[in-house]
């Protein structure tokens, strides 16, 4: 939204981040780490806790997940800690929410079938969302937009239509061939 958030405490940036190990907290049931977020907000910004049951119920929901409420990270799948890992995120109700390889600890199979939840939870929150991925399939799977990086560098950004269809660089199109 134009507004440069690089000197602003953590807790002011209003973005959520899913992380590629999920960085659940053990001790805490998985409705605990939903409302983790929540519980720590300054308290004039801190719902009551009504509200971060409520809130949290709503998420369990949106991941499909509100029979294991009182379960622990450990007594849950991968792809169920994921998803849990996107509810907490989502909790606060970000401006943006950051992933960082959020599949790469997932065997193939779970991976596929959380691509299509993860985009659609993205959109349910309404949130825009920046995935760091090496996936390629991934990649063209989720995005609206990819930015294509080389040593480093951005050398495309664009829709996945049209980085298939025009290539900026030899890198690109490298990348693209190796999709089909």
């Amino acid at each position: 939204d134009g507004e440069d958030i690089t000197n602003l405490a953590a807790g002011k940036r209003h973005f959520g981040m899913v992380f590629q190990n999920y960085a659940l907290f053990r001790h805490m049931t998985v409705a605990d780490n939903v409302g983790f977020g929540l519980k720590v907000m300054p308290g004039g910004e801190r719902p009551s806790r009504a509200e971060i049951a409520d809130r949290v119920a709503e998420l369990l929901e949106m991941v499909e997940l509100p029979q294991l409420a009182d379960r622990f990270p450990a007594q849950l799948s991968g792809g169920q800690r994921q998803r849990v890992a996107m509810a907490r995120a989502l909790a606060i109700r970000p401006r943006l929410l950051l992933m960082d390889e959020p599949f790469s600890a997932l065997d193939t199979q779970v991976r596929h079938s959380l691509r299509g939840s993860v985009r659609e939870l993205q959109r349910k929150a309404g949130v825009a969302a920046i995935m760091v991925t090496h996936d390629r399939g991934e990649a063209w799977a989720l995005a609206d937009r990819i930015a294509v990086m080389d040593h480093g560098r951005i050398v495309q950004f664009d829709r996945p239509d049209v980085l298939t269809e025009r290539p900026a660089t030899e890198a690109v199109r490298i990348l693209v061939e190796g999709l089909v």
